[in-house]
């Protein structure tokens, strides 16, 4: 149970299993002025999905204050309290954070969550942003990148005929450079699917790093890619196994890649992500020539 992060140990040697845990919410659990406040929302919910969270948590995790859906976080680093909750019945999972450096933990729980969410092979989730003075309304994160995008500096609510500042809205869950990546991987998105001649209607906005595996998952085997269909196979199966440190420096790699100018600088960059891939067991990488991993990742030559 411990290696699929179904269970933890605790400090003094006990096993928490976070579905054992009792069914209801202690009262009063959930903090009525939170500092930020955040979702997701689901087409489908896995049940696993809260489990993991906590047990990949269970560093900050206040073991007497969580139950079989939820639980309260405490962070010294932060300075930083925050309760995570399951919603079965909205299917949502709610983050509400409060303390001294707010968004900086509400990014690392955020991350965490879309990390367990790309784990699986299709997971439609929605982000939302409750607003500051109107927590029972929320606008979709996709939705405020988009209004960037587009340079567009307000947000009109029409239900409550109110204008919020786009940038304030996002500046309360992330960075403006982060803000900034993710607007960048929407560019980078068409791009690369125009590139390879592939019909795009939609794309998906999350926030986080670019996402490496996410990447090559998307790729569909056509015999320009310079690599066998079995062998593309082989790779996204690989990427999907790699711990979640190493999934993180891959994604920080791609990230780097997809930001270099320089045809010099995108050779430099695939050669240490094909070098990072073998040194971690993806033996398929093994195959691979930097100038195909290089065409794959830029849909370039």
């Amino acid at each position: 149970m411990n290696k699929f992060e179904l269970c933890y140990r605790l400090a003094d040697g006990a096993i928490l299993v976070p579905d054992l845990l009792p069914e209801k919410e202690p009262p009063g659990i959930v903090p009525q002025q939170a500092d930020v406040r955040f979702y997701f929302e689901y087409d489908f919910l896995p049940a696993v999905v809260m489990p993991r969270f906590m047990v990949q948590s269970s560093a900050d995790l206040q073991p007497d204050l969580c139950w079989r859906t939820g639980a309260v976080l405490k962070n010294a680093s932060f300075d930083c309290v925050a309760v995570v909750r399951r919603d079965s019945h909205r299917r949502r999972i709610y983050i509400d954070v409060t303390g001294r450096q707010p968004r900086d933990y509400l990014s690392v729980i955020r991350g965490r969550i879309i990390a367990i969410n790309r784990s699986f092979e299709k997971l439609p989730f929605t982000e939302w942003i409750p607003l500051p003075d109107e927590p029972a309304h929320a606008v979709k994160y996709a939705d405020l990148i988009g209004h960037e995008h587009s340079g567009r500096e307000e947000k009109f609510v029409g239900e409550l005929e109110k204008g919020y500042s786009v940038a304030k809205l996002l500046s309360s869950i992330e960075t403006r450079q982060q803000t900034k990546e993710t607007a960048e991987r929407i560019i980078y998105a068409k791009e690369y699917h125009e590139d390879h001649g592939m019909k795009i209607e939609k794309v998906k906005i999350t926030g986080g790093h670019v996402n490496f595996a996410d990447r090559i998952e998307k790729i569909e085997y056509n015999e320009s890619l310079g690599m066998g269909e079995k062998e593309l196979a082989e790779l996204k199966a690989a990427l999907k196994r790699l711990p979640g440190d190493k999934a993180a420096e891959l994604d920080r790699q791609a990230g780097e890649l997809q930001k270099a100018e320089t045809q010099e600088q995108k050779t430099s960059i695939s050669r240490r992500i094909l070098k990072f891939l073998v040194d971690n067991g993806v033996a398929v990488a093994k195959d691979l020539t930097v100038e195909v991993l290089k065409s794959i990742l830029t849909g370039k030559g």
